[in-house]
């Protein structure tokens, strides 16, 4: 829904290249930087676009989405961290129905998703 309202940057660049080691190690640098709290999920993301803080690049592949979504969860037993894992989950089946280029650029939005969400 907050997408059809404000368009979220996509940026298919590997984590690596933007100086995450994975997926795994962005989520933790962001654990240890002073959190933001937004009064709603939506405004939050809207905020970050409008700030130009709206988190960029892509994990290696799915698996690595899985398991950093799963670990969050693991972790928190958060029901929203619970969302990043179903939010995974269904990047898996509809990527199936995707050619080559829209498959990297929906896991590109799943990465930004998985990590503004965290």
């Amino acid at each position: 829904m907050v997408s059809s309202y404000t368009p979220m940057p996509v940026d298919t660049t590997p984590l690596e290249q933007l100086g995450f080691t994975s997926l795994s190690s962005g989520l933790q640098q962001q654990s240890a930087a002073p959190a933001e709290s937004f009064p709603r999920f939506g405004t939050g993301l809207r905020t970050l676009v409008s700030r130009k803080r709206y988190p960029l690049g892509t994990a290696r592949d799915l698996n690595e989405c899985a398991h950093a979504s799963l670990s969050v969860y693991r972790s928190t037993r958060n029901f929203f961290a619970l969302q990043m894992v179903t939010a995974t989950y269904a990047v898996r089946v509809c990527s199936d129905y995707l050619d080559e280029i829209n498959q990297r650029r929906l896991l590109a939005a799943l990465t930004g998703a998985l990590l503004a969400a965290h």
